[in-house]
């Protein structure tokens, strides 16, 4: 696994605060102090008079570093911050490993599975109320079952069929094509497509519909992603799982889905 150069851009913070929670809108609230790029991040812990590496301030501040890691292969990856005061982990802007804790040098750590190529990855360390700095960043490939967290995706049926058809209506092929382009990165996946309708008409009708559904939107993806890696499996439930209400259009609206359940691995 190998990181391009950690660039960092550090903002000053009024000293009078002696907690901050991460806030998205740092960029706006607070100004950009200087900016700084390494190679690595290991600051192991020290006094505030000695200073943070390539900050002009000793006061309060905090630092957003991005940087792209890149794997070869699907693994398990172990991830882990230590901090005086608080740090963040974020991967593919998903956030990993929350380390808010203000006393002392404190270890947080975290395992995920990741598949090849590259992933972005984002940093944040900060010190509302500077006593000690320290900011330390560690990651690896450990051994192991790799498992993936079921990724589900929600199809509104509406764009895709008419009321009470199966056929695919050409207004949902768009759609259908931004979910293969999801699909084609999988080395290898279960994708499970689910059909699901509301209640009007007679309960076999339903069923029926609703597994014609997900075999019509499993033979269009087999068009577009049919390598020997991805297994589809189609089910259908009819009327029997609503999300919503019946009794209202929205609530039928809601009820007329398709659910894309993808388990890689």
């Amino acid at each position: 696994m190998t990181y391009t150069l950690f660039k960092g851009k550090v903002y000053k913070y009024p000293n009078k605060l002696k907690y901050v929670k991460f806030e998205k809108d740092y960029a706006e609230k607070y100004p950009l102090l200087n900016e700084i790029s390494w190679d690595s991040i290991h600051v192991e812990q020290r006094d505030v008079d000695d200073g943070f590496p390539g900050v002009k301030r000793k006061g309060a501040f905090g630092i957003m570093f991005n940087s792209v890691l890149t794997i070869d292969e699907t693994s398990m990856y172990r991830f882990a911050i230590t901090s005086d005061d608080g740090s963040l982990l974020w991967i593919n802007d998903e956030l990993i490993i929350d380390n808010d804790f203000s006393d002392g040098m404190h270890l947080k750590a975290d395992t995920i599975a990741l598949r090849p190529g590259n992933h972005d990855i984002k940093l944040w360390y900060y010190q509302a109320y500077p006593t000690m700095f320290g900011f330390i960043f560690n990651s690896e490939p450990i051994e192991g079952e790799v498992v993936f967290e079921p990724d589900t995706i929600m199809l509104n049926q509406d764009l895709l069929f008419e009321l009470g058809s199966s056929q695919l209506q050409r207004k949902g092929i768009p759609l259908l094509d931004s979910l293969g382009e999801i699909l084609v990165k999988y080395e290898k996946a279960d994708v499970s497509i689910i059909g699901h309708t509301d209640n009007i008409g007679k309960h076999m009708f339903n069923q029926s519909l609703s597994e014609k559904r997900a075999n019509t939107i499993k033979d269009y993806l087999l068009q577009k992603v049919n390598h020997i890696g991805v297994r589809y499996i189609t089910k259908g439930y009819g009327e029997t799982k609503p999300l919503d209400t019946n009794d209202t259009e929205e609530g039928r609206a809601k009820n007329r889905r398709v659910e894309i359940l993808v388990e890689g691995y």
